[in-house]
């Protein structure tokens, strides 16, 4: 038998806690990742700019002036330089040996990086693109490194165009020291990441004070949930800091007022259903009595009585224990397809009796011959009685049943000429354990709404005196094309 992990349940305050922290923690360093990417290329890109100038400069004493007017549309001009870059040049030979012929032209420390450049150079010869720019480290320092290759003579200055044997390739590097740059850089993330420390502590001192808050309502609200379960007697809640919590608040003190009411509904139904099981009781008791003691001779008529009083209790205890079974199987119904034209006929039929004791007409009107649902048949059967029921007890002469096909429902309406329903009663007549005026026990009616909610659809009363319709609206079963 697989056993079944209990899921792990996390602490909201711990939550409340983490979650925002470490979303902060996350963002900070994705700035920080992006804004140490974005400099450094806009860093490269202002360094290789200037190295390209330096090496217009170069190009232009290398090829003459037709160099300068063929090139002059480059738009590299001097004076689109973001800001100053100081660029330094130096020859290679073929063995990339620094060619230094003036030693007064180089400061000590920039032969010293010259030498360094080259010996890279050298050992790196068979892996350095001739064209391709290079990122040197040495010393703590950083040089961002650009070669290209001039062939001729070289007077240790500059490279001069020649087409005769005795030329050679010279590899001219230009390059910057980025160091300043770099340190720049490191000083702005040393204030950002301050910044981020700063933001940090603040960040979670707030999160921790609205935790606190948020704890202490969580507190009061669970305090006043205990206290409602527990049928205390209960005041008004303070406004607590978040709506959130109102909402939740709100909400419990109106299941509050909600389980009151029920409670004294069924305080009221459980007084009713007494009274109306006493008296049958209490006449069959005295009618058997009678009998017994031979005072009343017409046992005939005692019997009568006494039969019609059981029946009026046994129909209580039948709607007791209907009402009783619904609310334990609420959702679990024997659904089917049913002919709606037959089901009427069928709860007309079984109380047609009481219909013809009293001398009343019932009326069947079908608009739509073929109307089919789909639901429990028993409960469905159940609502239906207990509306042709209530329109037998309260009728005059009549009582019609129409029954009329709409787009996606059908409608069903039940009409009685009696005397109509008190505007008093009528906005309550669907309650549970209501009893109006000449009720009988405030339950039928109750009953049949959740029966037609069930199963989709809704009932509604219109009232008038002389007149009562009851409408009840289900939605019509759609059969499938197999064709």
């Amino acid at each position: 038998m697989k056993i079944k992990r209990r899921k792990k349940v996390k602490k909201l305050k711990l939550s409340l806690f983490l979650i925002p922290s470490s979303v902060i923690l996350i963002a900070f360093c994705l700035i920080l990742a992006t804004f140490n990417i974005l400099i450094h290329q806009h860093i490269e890109k202002l360094t290789a700019k200037e190295i390209n100038r330096e090496f217009e400069f170069y190009d232009i004493y290398y090829y003459g002036s037709n160099y300068l007017n063929n090139h002059q549309n480059d738009g590299n001009d001097k004076n689109d330089a973001e800001f100053f870059i100081t660029v330094y040049y130096a020859i290679l030979d073929e063995n990339y040996n620094a060619l230094i012929p003036n030693d007064q032209l180089y400061s000590e420390l920039e032969q010293e990086r010259i030498q360094v450049i080259a010996k890279y150079f050298r050992e790196n010869r068979n892996i350095i693109s001739k064209d391709q720019a290079i990122m040197l480290k040495h010393d703590c320092n950083t040089f961002y490194i650009k070669p290209k290759v001039y062939h001729g003579k070289s007077d240790g200055y500059c490279v001069l165009k020649d087409t005769s044997h005795e030329a050679k390739d010279f590899t001219v590097i230009v390059y910057a020291n980025i160091t300043p740059m770099q340190n720049f850089v490191d000083l702005i993330h040393k204030i950002l990441g301050l910044l981020m420390i700063l933001s940090g502590i603040v960040s979670i001192f707030v999160i921790l004070r609205m935790t606190k808050k948020i704890d202490n309502s969580f507190n009061k609200l669970k305090k006043y949930i205990i206290d409602v379960g527990e049928r205390k007697v209960l005041e008004e809640l303070d406004v607590l800091d978040y709506r959130e919590f109102n909402d939740v608040a709100k909400t419990v003190q109106k299941m509050s007022k909600m389980i009151d009411q029920a409670e004294e509904s069924q305080k009221q139904f459980f007084q009713n259903a007494s009274h109306e099981l006493r008296t049958p009781l209490t006449s069959i008791q005295g009618y058997a009595e009678a009998i017994e003691s031979g005072v009343i001779k017409d046992n005939k008529k005692s019997a009568s009585i006494i039969i019609n009083e059981s029946k009026k209790m046994s129909s209580l205890v039948d709607e007791i224990l209907f009402l009783s079974r619904m609310d334990m199987d609420h959702r679990k119904m024997n659904q089917e397809i049913i002919e709606l034209k037959e089901l009427i006929y069928d709860c007309s039929w079984r109380i047609k009796g009481n219909a013809d004791k009293r001398n009343l007409n019932i009326e069947h009107v079908f608009l739509e011959d073929n109307a089919y649902i789909f639901g429990d048949e028993q409960r469905l059967e159940r609502a239906f009685l207990n509306v042709i029921s209530n329109a037998i007890r309260y009728a005059k002469t009549t009582i019609k049943i129409i029954c009329e096909g709409k787009e996606k429902n059908i409608v069903i309406s039940i009409i009685d000429d009696g005397n109509g329903i008190s505007n008093k009663d009528l906005p309550h007549i669907f309650e549970r354990f209501y009893k109006g005026e000449d009720g009988n026990f405030g339950i039928g009616l109750s009953i049949t709404r959740e029966i037609i909610n069930e199963h989709g659809g809704n009932i509604d009363v219109i009232s008038q005196k002389g007149n009562t319709k009851f409408v009840i609206s289900i939605p019509k079963y759609k059969w499938k094309n197999f064709a």
